[in-house]
């Protein structure tokens, strides 16, 4: 109490209303407060310069947005914008609308007085948030005035959403609910506003991270009176009422301000520009092995005069932890002197390149190394260099003589490596592009002037790779120029060698701030010295001379992509530790591998009763469980990462299967039969909470009971997430870590073709009978049309099993999502209702040859993806894959990539200048038109054919025709186009540019008959699918000048040409669906459905069109199965596929019953629906100036003629 009168105090010093007993406004009161902190930065921000700190205002960088006002006058359209900072925002109440209905209504357009200077009157003015803050507080205004001037509330209810998505200028921003509170009587409208604040965790981190800064000033007694308020009331213990001091200083993460303290003591201060060397220091020291080995060999290098180098790096680790800066000054003086004796320019005072400082100092430790190998020797001990030991690793070059291919080789030793900067690539594609085979010239005794060079690693650093990005580069005026473009930064690395390979894990990272080589600053991100690369916490240090704050690995790669300058790898440590005198590792260990126990084992065989340390005993026909346990022991990481996240799951009571499988984990290398058995059983118990087939005695299936125990674990995520929240950890699922994947899938434009063999036939007796007659089901096949050939491959079956069509069971086999029809693997999975199995195409069609009744076909991919010369279209699909996408970096890299491949026949688009976008247009069309004789080529070498889609789909003909003026004499020929450039016409139309484009025009041209001038007239011969239409609207002036003409054109949304013969995909997973009173036809028909995918996408693009048509309920039925198909929630499907069912039967009644139906008579049924739709939505759509087109007909229907001829 004592505390809160004085925070009501010390807020009234600008709002004295709050001084006295009155119950006072909540919102008000928050206002007050947070203005009067963001009032102190100014003050703050001096004080802490007297620090040497920074200080950044808490309520700005948590709780301060930006809105920009748009102000348009209504006479003349005249703009201005202002931007305005806000803490909070005050909303009209909607009587029963929502938050969001409260936000759209606060930033829609409003009517202003507002006199212009083109005489208007009126304005109308829009809001848009232009940044988003990390916590959003919404006011609602809830009290207003009546006409009496009484202040009166308003009771009306409004909706309260968990969860709001908010959009802003810069992007979106998605935010849940941590804090409300209602308008209450007396005085504790300040007890709400604190128990907001303090559920703000990152604003209280902020402000007690930033303790000594404010903690002296007196006018910043309202912060220091809120920091000394206990508890609130959510911060209490279950037993007895009673404030719980844990859990507050949890909220408060007093843990993190430790952390925040600590780190201080290993800061270097900046002596005459040494962020290079600090940097260099930090990230030295980061490198545990190898600093540890120089230690133990200090007898050695004590007392050599010449090893003054490594006495004062050591004196700088010593000297590390503490907070004597002045001693440090002075070390770090010495330690710069000592690196100079080589190095003489690190002796002056400017600034240094941090990779020339390293490289320095580690060659100086190295060519120590006889001396002090000679020193060790008179001492009877070994040396052996540490730099060597853990750094240093072999690169084999081999050059081949490119006339007679004669090869030499040679091995050298580096320390680090020195990567090619590739802009938006990632360091493995820089360390391929570092070994990839090159070009030099080299005279070989054959007479031979070229050879290839080609390199590769002989061996692997056994500790830390390091790798040097090229950053600085020397203009042709050979002035030091910086790179600046972004890298991707991979936490963990597997190098290749000749003996074998290496994994590595990012520890550290140096980086480079400025314009230039000359000038800037360095800085060092790490881990954290108490964290290890398996655990989960991503514990990493930023250290910035004398600043040092607490980061993470993530936020590090994330940031420092136009930075990183020297990266430092360090190879993963697997060694177990072994007891003394004994071979058997710590069982505790879970790095250690359980197959070792049985190699290491030795002495006599176990007595009666007891096991083989390492196996498992059969009790009942357990074979398939101990066999899967074995595998999965073998995933070390899988079990490392489950024992370090022990606090989360071990007081869950849900958790019972991880405890279950980490108890026999650790009973794994013991002997003891009886305690095994005991945990099995538990084990197998555990696991047939879902699997419920897993209890009994019998033989079970392998695969199935490992994929029923990794599903349980990853179930488990989403609870055991909310408990480590809880314990102010965090949660990471190891079977989704290590065990699930994904593969990026290419998405192309198919047509589908549907198939129905009439298997149900009538009897003579009027008795439905199933046909039983084996097929021939081909994978692959050729339709001819009136308009050409179509090549179709099997993707999906659905068979019928059972003797008639009233009953029996439907199933449905589909090409695996992850498998694409070029692949080999022959991936499929059976769908069988809410169990799936993997299978193989061959096989499938071997076994449906009797049950086969609904055939899907696809058309196939195209045949450029193996193809090399095929960049330009490979680049071209990834951005087309990625365009749906919110992934910035991977488009900004993809599009590189793509100009790029462009540039390789248009040289001009390879610079960074603006180009002219129809030339553009034309290099890509005219290249992938180039590539159609190589690809057809592949595709033969494939039994499979290709049609260039550019040919297809935008080539046209247009003949021209030569009429001699005096003879009358005429000449055609055809030419093929892409596209056509056409004259502008100043307020002319796009069809009259195109009469103008054909008509006749006289030419010079000599005829036999003596005539100088011909007439040609032009004419389509062939149309396109997209005709391309090219104005010229760049000219050039009589002086040679590029000029655009600016006259505008009218543009025609339809446009009718006359000639002379007048596709994103959403991938989908196949998921499983419940069987809800024999469904399964139902189920099978929609598996095949969503096997469409251009059917379903073009479906979703048209949402707008049917989404508010209430007879389109089968639509919106459809689309929710679809949207809901990934997910595992049984419940939402069954729902979903009764509605659908529903919805299906307005039409067709006999589907609304609970008996068998006909798959082939549903699909019919919900196709035919979908079209009849097909009038209702373009008038909808028209009134909406959309068109709608029927996807039904779009991609399934086609047409077939009947020709009838009489015999006679």
């Amino acid at each position: 109490m004592s505390l809160l009168h004085s925070f009501r105090k010390a807020a009234s010093n600008q709002g004295l209303s709050f001084s006295d007993q009155n119950q006072e406004d909540a919102h008000e009161f928050l206002t007050s407060v947070l203005d009067q902190m963001r009032s102190l930065s100014s003050l703050l921000q001096v004080n802490a310069a007297n620090m040497n700190r920074r200080y950044i205002c808490p309520v700005k960088r948590h709780l301060v947005f930006e809105i920009e006002k748009t102000r348009t006058c209504n006479k003349c359209g005249d703009q201005s914008k202002r931007k305005e900072e806000f803490t909070d925002l005050s909303l009209d109440l909607i009587p029963y609308g929502s938050v969001k209905e409260m936000l759209q209504e606060y930033v829609k357009e409003s009517e202003l007085e507002y006199k212009c200077e083109c005489g208007g009157n009126t304005s109308g003015q829009s809001m848009a948030f232009e940044t988003l803050p990390n916590v959003l507080i919404l006011h609602i205004k809830r009290f207003i005035y009546s006409p009496s001037y009484e202040l009166m509330k308003l009771h009306d209810p409004v909706k309260l959403h968990r969860d709001l998505v908010v959009s802003s200028n810069q992007g979106d921003g998605c935010y849940s609910l941590i804090s409300t509170f209602p308008n209450i009587n007396q005085s504790c409208y300040m007890n709400s506003i604190l128990q907001s604040l303090f559920a703000m965790v990152d604003l209280i981190t902020d402000i007690m991270c930033q303790k000594p800064v404010w903690s002296s000033v007196p006018e910043a007694k309202l912060i220091r009176s809120a920091a000394a308020t206990p508890a609130p009331v959510s911060a209490k213990s279950s037993k007895g009422g009673k404030p719980n001091k844990r859990l507050w200083k949890n909220i408060l993460y007093g843990h993190c301000l430790k952390e925040h303290t600590n780190p201080k003591e290993e800061r270097f201060p900046n002596i005459n520009q040494s962020c290079y060397m600090n940097s260099i220091l930090q990230s030295l020291f980061a490198m545990v092995n190898l600093i540890t080995d120089i230690m133990c060999q200090k007898p050695v290098w004590s007392s050599v005069p010449k090893a003054k180098l490594i006495r004062s790096l050591m004196a700088i680790k010593d000297a590390h932890p503490s907070s004597d800066t002045w001693n440090k000054m002075s070390l770090l003086h010495s330690f710069r002197k000592a690196a100079s004796t080589q190095g003489l320019s690190f002796s002056d005072q400017n600034q240094e390149d941090a990779h020339e400082f390293l490289t320095s100092v580690l060659d100086q430790m190295r060519s120590l190394s006889s001396l002090l190998q000679v020193n060790a020797a008179n001492m009877n001990r070994r040396y052996i260099c540490p730099v060597k030991r853990h750094l240093v690793f072999e690169i084999e070059k081999t050059r081949t003589c490119n006339k007679c291919g004669d090869q030499s080789k040679r091995k050298e030793e580096f320390t680090d490596l020195s990567l090619d900067l590739i802009p938006y690539g990632s360091v493995k594609e820089m360390l391929q592009e570092y070994v990839k085979e090159s070009e030099l010239e080299y005279k070989c005794e054959c007479g031979g002037n070229t050879s290839g060079q080609s390199m590769a690693f002989e061996t692997l650093p056994s500790n830390v790779l390091i790798l040097h990005i090229k950053r600085f580069i020397y203009s042709p005026t050979y002035e030091l120029m910086k790179l600046h473009d972004p890298v991707k930064l991979h936490r963990d690395l597997v190098v290749s060698s000749n003996q074998g390979d290496g994994c590595y894990s990012l520890i550290s990272i140096v980086s480079h701030f400025g314009s230039n080589g000359k000038a800037g600053h360095y800085i060092c991100d790490g881990v954290h010295p108490d964290d290890s690369l398996s655990q989960t916490t991503d514990h990493w240090l930023t250290f910035n001379d004398s600043l040092v704050r607490n980061t993470t690995g993530a936020s590090v790669c994330e940031k420092r992509r136009e930075s990183s300058y020297i990266l430092f790898y360090k190879r993963h440590n697997r060694k177990r530790k072994k007891e003394p005198g004994s071979s058997m590792p710590q069982l505790m260990d879970p790095r250690t591998n359980p197959f070792d126990v049985i190699r290491t084992k030795t002495g006599p065989p176990p007595p009666p009763g007891l096991l083989t340390p390492g196996t498992f005993p059969n009790i009942n026909q357990s074979c398939y469980m101990n066999s899967i346990l074995q595998s999965l022991f073998a995933m070390v990481d899988l079990i490392t990462d489950i024992m370090c996240q022990k606090p989360v799951w071990s007081s869950v009571p849900e958790a019972k299967l991880i405890r279950s499988f980490i108890a026999i984990r650790d009973a794994h290398p013991s002997s003891d039969t009886r305690n095994k058995r005991s945990l099995l059983h538990s084990f197998r118990k555990a696991a047939s909470n879902q699997g419920l087939s897993f209890s009994d005695q019998n033989q079970e299936d392998a695969h199935e009971f490992l994929t029923s125990v990794l599903d349980q674990m990853r179930s488990l995520s989403s609870l055991l997430q909310v408990n480590a929240a809880n314990m102010n950890r965090r949660y990471i699922c190891p079977v989704k870590r290590h065990l699930v994947f994904e593969i990026e899938k290419t998405r192309t434009c198919n047509n589908v073709l549907i198939l129905h063999i009439k298997r149900f036939i009538y009897s003579p007796t009027y008795e439905l009978m199933k046909l039983h007659d084996p097929v021939e089901l081909p994978r692959d096949l050729v339709v001819s049309s009136n308009q050409g050939d179509g090549c179709y491959s099997l993707i999906s079956i659905v068979s019928h099993f059972g003797s008639n069509g009233e009953a029996g069971h439907y199933i449905c086999d589909g090409v695996h999502p992850d498998d694409s029809l070029s692949q080999t693997t022959d991936h499929w999975l059976t769908f069988n209702d809410s169990l799936v199995r993997n299978t193989t195409g061959a096989s499938v069609c071997e076994k449906r040859r009797e049950s086969s009744y609904i055939l899907f076909y696809k058309r196939h991919k195209p045949v450029w993806s193996s193809v090399p010369e095929a960049k330009l279209i490979r680049s071209l699909v990834a951005i087309k894959d990625a365009h749906p996408s919110s992934d910035t970096w991977n488009k900004r890299s993809l599009l590189h990539s793509f100009r790029k491949a462009a540039s390789t026949q248009g040289l001009s688009f390879s610079d960074q200048n603006q180009e002219d976008a129809h030339e553009f247009l034309t290099s890509v069309l005219d290249q992938m038109r180039s590539l159609s004789s190589l690809l057809q080529v592949n595709a033969a070498n494939m039994n499979r054919r290709y049609i260039c889609p550019v040919k297809r789909h935008l080539v046209f003909e247009i003949e021209k025709t030569r009429t001699c003026n005096k003879c009358g004499d005429q000449s055609k020929r055809k030419e093929e186009f892409t596209n056509l450039s056409l004259d502008l016409i100043p307020y002319g139309s796009v069809k009259e540019m195109l009469q103008e484009y054909v008509k006749e025009s006289e030419l010079e041209y000599k005829c036999e008959c003596g005539g100088n001038t011909s007439g040609q007239s032009m004419a389509f011969e062939t149309l396109p699918n997209v005709l391309i239409l090219h104005i010229k609207r760049f000219i050039y002036s009589p002086t040679y000048e590029l000029m655009k003409l600016h006259d505008p054109v009218e543009l025609h949304r339809d446009l009718v040409v006359s000639s002379n013969q007048g596709q994103i995909r959403i991938v989908s997973m196949f998921e499983r669906f419940p069987n809800i009173n024999q469904s399964c036809y139902m189920n099978s028909i929609l598996q095949s459905l969503f096997a469409m995918v251009d059917l379903i996408m073009d479906i979703m693009c048209q949402k707008p069109v049917w989404s508010s048509v209430p007879e389109a309920k089968l639509i919106r039925s459809f689309i929710a199965i679809r949207d809901a198909h990934p997910s595992s929630d049984t419940r939402n499907k069954m729902s979903l596929l009764h509605s659908f069912r529903k919805a299906a039967s307005n039409q067709g009644l006999s589907f609304s019953d609970q008996n068998q139906e006909d798959a082939h008579e549903f699909l019919t049924s919900v196709l035919d629906q979908m079209r009849s739709l097909s009038s209702l939505l373009q008038v909808n759509a028209a009134n909406m100036n959309r068109r709608y087109i029927c996807p039904v007909k779009r991609h399934l229907v086609f047409e077939i003629e009947k020709t009838r001829t009489c015999n006679k």
